[in-house]
């Protein structure tokens, strides 16, 4: 299987079944690590405390239980992820890794963006590419229906980047009526991620 087919089935199977319906199930989060605040912002250790990133504090990672509740769809699931529940709505920051063991270097992402795009084209994702912290990332954002509220959306961007020579995919999800008070933080907080 070619690595076009297998983002396809990875994006199909994985990350919008789960991202575009995220109703969590209540269970203990377990406690930020925080290394810094200031005004309610802290910096965090993700991914093994080998990379950082700058989150509001109210974002809660998802325990163990949880990711393998809602990704259960998602093969491989979520590294980690950290969300914000207003009580009716689920804010989502999640970290994948879907190919285990298989290279790609930091010069390759704007490519596998761009395959990405042309697989999602019915939904019209918009595409960028910049520099983060030293390491290019490249942005598909885009809206997709919710699957767990009728006629309701969900905002999208993945964040498509190269972490220890692997594909990381970085994606944050706001229901489209909170896209105005939360994009910005998901902008910040992806902005933010140092490794």
């Amino acid at each position: 299987m070619n690595l076009r087919t297998k983002v396809f089935l990875f994006l199909a199977l994985g990350i919008f079944t789960c991202a575009s319906g995220i109703a969590l199930a209540k269970a203990p989060s377990t406690a930020t690590a925080s290394t810094q605040s200031s005004d309610n912002i802290s910096v965090i250790n993700i991914l093994d405390n080998k990379a950082t990133m700058t989150l509001p504090e109210e974002f809660k990672r998802m325990s163990a239980k949880q990711l393998a509740t809602q990704y259960a769809a998602a093969n491989p699931p979520p590294k980690e992820a950290w969300y914000i529940d207003t009580g009716k709505n689920v804010i989502a920051l999640t970290f994948s890794f879907p190919y285990p063991g298989k290279a790609l270097q930091d010069e390759q992402v704007p490519m596998v963006a761009e395959m990405m795009k042309t697989q999602m084209a019915q939904l019209n994702p918009v595409l960028t590419t910049k520099k983060v912290n030293g390491h290019t990332v490249s942005r598909l954002e885009l809206a997709m229906p919710d699957g767990t509220r009728k006629g309701a959306s969900n905002h999208m961007i993945i964040q498509i980047s190269s972490f220890n020579n692997e594909l990381m995919m970085s994606t944050f999800t706001v229901p489209a009526e909170l896209k105005d008070k939360y994009l910005p933080t998901g902008l910040i907080a992806l902005d933010s991620l140092k490794y």
